[in-house]
């Protein structure tokens, strides 16, 4: 993010939710793989970006994605000890903060998750002042 961005949101849950995707994005992904963070302006919110270049997400998977206990691959979600609670709670970390998560998946290619939160007004009305 620009040094000057400010959101609403708790920094605690915040940090908590950015850690789950980067994690979901690195063992979705190769070892050597990228994955990236971007933080975008789009209005009165910044856009957040977690995309890895990892297997993809099938399009039918999408939509249950934040279902507690949902895994795309089950089998490999065991061996790497993942419960398939940690995007549900993301889900409702974003919703917390009157936003939700969305997805785009290619099969191969990657995933990227998108989330939009609210500038912070103070600060954005102070920027706008200099």
């Amino acid at each position: 993010c620009p040094e000057d961005a400010a959101v609403r949101a708790d920094r605690v849950l915040l940090a908590d939710l950015l850690r789950n995707l980067v994690l979901n994005a690195a063992h979705a992904s190769a070892p050597g793989s990228t994955v990236t963070l971007r933080c975008l302006p789009a209005g009165d919110r910044w856009r957040l970006e977690v995309a890895d270049t990892g297997c993809g997400i099938p399009p039918e998977a999408l939509p249950h994605l934040t279902e507690p206990f949902y895994r795309v691959d089950k089998a490999r979600a065991r061996a790497n000890g993942g419960s398939g609670v940690g995007l549900a709670l993301c889900a409702q970390i974003a919703e917390a903060f009157g936003t939700q998560m969305t997805f785009a998946s290619r099969v191969g290619e990657g995933t990227t998750v998108t989330i939009l939160l609210q500038k912070e007004a103070e600060h954005e009305e102070a920027a706008q002042q200099q």
